[in-house]
């Protein structure tokens, strides 16, 4: 067991020396950017078993992602507000690997041509360690969307679920797995 602490350069430093001791499989790094680094140093084995839904491995490669893909979650999401509806999203997303890959997803999904006539009315960005999202939650409430998409996951969904109860905002949320 080692303790990467959701640091990519650890992340690295670790995967190399698991690498150097030739073990078979490793199991996580569980942060996008932790699995994002890692891959490159598995191109050749061992396997990695990333338990983040945020990689997305190339074929054949010896990389694993747990769970659904955030790409997949993110465009199945977006066709279900359509399909409710609900067409105009707000977006907010934190600024480390998880929430660029979940912005990269909402991006993609929002390209297709079924998603024409669905909006993004707002977007907003916060880093992780921020400990008020006031203003963001305040510019989302003003543009009026029915539906929101927050790619975040840990403390900061906690840091946005205050700042929504406290400004009154009560819609659907859609949050990363």
């Amino acid at each position: 067991f080692h303790d990467e602490q959701t640091n990519p350069q650890i992340t690295v430093q670790l995967v190399s020396g698991l690498i150097a001791d030739k073990v078979s499989v490793i199991l996580g790094t569980a942060s996008a950017a932790g699995c994002g680094a890692a891959l490159p140093l598995v191109a050749n084995g061992p396997l990695l078993y990333c338990l983040s839904p945020g990689l997305h491995p190339p074929d054949g490669s010896f990389a694993f992602s747990a769970s659904v893909s955030t790409a997949d979650t993110t465009a199945v999401s977006i066709r279900y507000f359509r399909e409710r509806g609900w067409k105009h999203i707000a977006v907010i997303t934190t600024t480390d690997a998880s929430g660029q890959d979940g912005e990269h997803g909402i991006d993609a999904a929002l390209a297709l041509p079924e998603n024409k006539d669905v909006s993004v009315v707002d977007r907003e960005h916060y880093a992780p360690n921020d400990l008020s999202v006031a203003a963001q939650v305040t510019r989302i409430k003003a543009a009026s969307p029915q539906v929101i998409i927050a790619w975040v996951t840990g403390t900061p969904t906690g840091t946005l679920f205050r700042a929504m109860s406290d400004a009154g905002v009560e819609l659907p949320v859609l949050i990363t797995n």
